[in-house]
């Protein structure tokens, strides 16, 4: 365990360095289990496109008396070991196709969608990607200053639309407001021309497919890290 920072009300992003003569491979978009010294298992995306240093990144909700952050943080503090199992998943973007891409976040579903889009910055966008990432609050969108900076260097290739269930009213909220399916339903009339990647709590996902497949999605055009949608 490298660091634990706090990224807003209840979220911390944990940094994990590759133990001295190890490996770990993997690609953007998917998870492992995380497994602590004392056998407690959880299961996490990637929250970083692979880089040379062979680092990795997760976001992690700190749920109020939630075990799991408390035994994170007493391995940081004891410079204890975590063990990694995986990679395992297929929420890989698909490079054989010129489509728009369609990122839908959910929460810390962000987790997977930054990596994903870590991994198409490094070389330039051919294709415009929108990325819409749904939260309940402002603070709830812990790293939205990032996307906005991703949108506004992109050669407006990347689109941000954030959507709060629940603004608060101060610091007022001047942007979308409801659900995200129901944004992308206002935005898009049909989707049988994109790609959909999905990433956030199951009943959400489940929506999301729900409504794109009435407006012409295709099923082999969705892609979610819980996939099947069972």
């Amino acid at each position: 365990v490298v660091s634990i920072e706090d990224l807003g009300r209840d979220i911390l992003r944990l940094y994990l360095a590759v133990a001295p003569g190890a490996t770990f491979a993997y690609q953007a978009g998917e998870y492992v289990d995380l497994i602590l010294q004392d056998g407690k298992k959880r299961t996490y995306s990637i929250a970083n496109a692979p880089v040379a240093t062979g680092g990795v990144e997760f976001h992690i909700r700190d749920i109020e008396g939630g075990l799991f952050a408390g035994l994170l943080q007493d391995h940081l503090a004891q410079r204890r070991e975590v063990t990694i199992e995986g990679p395992y998943g297929a929420f890989n973007f698909n490079a054989t196709t010129a489509q728009p891409l369609l990122l839908l976040a959910g929460g810390t579903g962000f987790a997977p969608i930054k990596a994903l889009v870590e991994q198409a910055l490094t070389q330039p966008l051919q294709r415009p990607l929108h990325l819409y990432w749904g939260a309940r609050t402002q603070a709830d969108l812990y790293l939205d200053p990032l996307v906005r900076h991703w949108a506004t260097t992109s050669s407006a290739m990347i689109h941000y639309t954030p959507v709060l269930s629940d603004p608060e009213a101060i610091p007022p909220w001047y942007g979308r407001v409801g659900y995200l399916h129901e944004a992308v339903l206002q935005d898009f009339s049909l989707f049988d021309g994109v790609e959909v990647y999905a990433s956030g709590p199951l009943p959400m996902v489940k929506s999301i497919y729900a409504s794109l497949v009435t407006r012409g999605l295709r099923q082999e055009a969705f892609y979610s890290d819980i996939w099947p949608l069972s």
